[in-house]
């Protein structure tokens, strides 16, 4: 199976993608401010609300507490706020907050921690900040900027257009809006193109995180969009797809392109998990091919997001004269360390902090389905050992505890940031059921399955 020949057109479609990744973020900084200045003032205040500080956004729902990172989503509209249209190049590249024109007095380049705030503050306050450089405020007038120059910040070249016409306040409905007719047409296309269980299982993963909840947050709703459009393609053109790891390599870049470090894991497993599903449907591989061709799609979602990013700070070392390529790889390395400060970060310290945030009730819905499952199965009299797929199990076992694996490797991450990464357990919620599905053969009923084994995949 020669997926990886010729490279040349990997390499290709990487340029093609840098190529357009430049020209949008270039156009979007081209954008007159004056065009966004009412709604982002207008951002800014409802974000705020009555706090001095609402970076962290605790709201009891009808299901369980939910944490929204107003921390990042204010970052992110400060981001969109102070792009300067005069330099559109340096601006996209460089991604400052707080930047305004004649205001400025201290420009402080991109470091390998987090970002901090203004020294107007004595805490992270986010928020506030965005707050205060929208209002320009005389008495909180914010002469400090900061470069965050690590990340392609994407999300700006639909942000600024948006903001053009939109508040934060229906940014958010919009989110949620777009979100829930993705999911709709996802699980719809599952039920017509795979079978009725697993795209059942699928939506009740969304309910059980309280997804449509949280959706409305511009910061964590990225990578679920990415996940679903892919989900989608995949499922339309599933016959018509070649080159299946090319596919995962435009994923893999495109996520980083949009996403700020916070649930990249999800466009990679979920559009897995459907298309072997798609794979399985009517044929029985050995262990080896499938293994193989996860590998090779896994391999090639890795390349795509990690040159991606490589890219980046190697355009602004070059364009802007920073030294972001030694900035992040020590950011790496701090991302995946055992410990802030004087906290040591066990990998059970991580994983309770994670099912902490997760909440009780969605591991007691978790296991009220899996009972559910198993009940109907043994009522039905399913259970035939015969009929089970071991290859395709294998791998949506490994897709189940990928969150794992990503908990285990980047601990500081996952631990300081739980209030979102906790929602990469929808990847493993929804593998562990489809995997009891398969067990006792709920999708026997709705195809025909070839028993011979199938020797030769189709060339990808």
């Amino acid at each position: 199976m020669k997926i990886w020949k010729p490279i040349s057109k990997y390499i290709y479609v990487l340029i093609i993608l840098i190529l357009i990744y430049m020209m949008l973020g270039i156009v979007s900084s081209m954008i007159p401010n004056n065009l966004i200045e009412k709604n982002s003032k207008k951002s800014a205040e409802y974000l705020l609300g009555e706090k001095d500080c609402a970076d962290i956004l605790v709201k009891d729902t009808s299901y369980k507490k939910e944490y929204i990172f107003n921390y990042t989503n204010a970052l992110m509209l400060n981001t969109a706020y102070s792009i300067d249209e005069n330099k559109p190049l340096q601006s996209f590249l460089l991604d400052r907050k707080n930047y305004i024109p004649g205001v400025t007095e201290v420009f402080n380049k991109d470091t390998q921690y987090g970002l901090i705030s203004a020294s107007n503050y004595n805490y992270q306050n986010q928020t506030g900040e965005y707050y205060h450089v929208t209002h320009k405020d005389s008495s909180m007038t914010i002469k400090e900027s900061f470069e965050y120059a690590r990340y392609w910040h994407g999300y700006l070249s639909i942000l600024r257009p948006i903001l053009v016409l939109f508040s934060y306040e229906k940014i958010e409905k919009l989110s949620i809006l777009t979100f829930t007719i993705l999911l709709i047409i996802c699980t719809v296309l599952m039920w017509k193109r795979i079978d009725k269980i697993s795209s059942c299982l699928f939506i009740l993963s969304f309910i059980a995180m309280d997804s449509f909840y949280t959706s409305g947050s511009i910061n964590e709703v990225t990578c679920f969009i990415i996940m679903l459009c892919a989900n989608i393609y995949i499922l339309l053109k599933y016959e018509k797809i070649k080159n299946i790891p090319l596919v995962f390599l435009i994923v893999g870049s495109i996520t980083n392109y949009f996403d700020l470090l916070t649930l990249p894991l999800l466009t990679f497993a979920m559009p897995t998990f459907i298309y072997f599903l798609l794979k399985t449907k009517d044929e029985i591989g050995d262990w080896k091919e499938y293994i193989i061709l996860f590998v090779n799609i896994a391999i090639a979602w890795l390349v795509g997001y990690g040159i991606t990013w490589a890219i980046k700070w190697i355009l602004v070392d070059l364009i802007c004269n920073r030294n972001v390529i030694s900035i992040a790889l020590k950011q790496i390395i701090y991302r995946i360390s055992s410990s802030e400060g004087n906290i040591k970060f066990t990998y059970n310290y991580v994983l309770s902090k994670n099912m902490e945030f997760l909440g009780n009730q969605v591991v007691y819905f978790t296991a009220f389905i899996s009972a559910i499952i198993m009940g109907t199965g043994i009522i039905r009299n399913k259970n035939s050992k015969s009929k089970i797929n071991v290859p395709e199990l294998l791998v949506y076992i490994v897709i189940a505890i990928l969150p794992f694996i990503w908990y285990l490797t980047l601990k500081n991450h996952s631990a300081i940031h739980a209030r979102f990464t906790h929602r990469l357990l929808i990847i493993s919620i929804y593998a562990f059921w489809m995997v009891l599905a398969k067990i006792w053969g709920f999708d026997k009923d709705e195809k025909i399955i070839n028993k011979k084994k199938f020797k030769n995949f189709r060339q990808l």
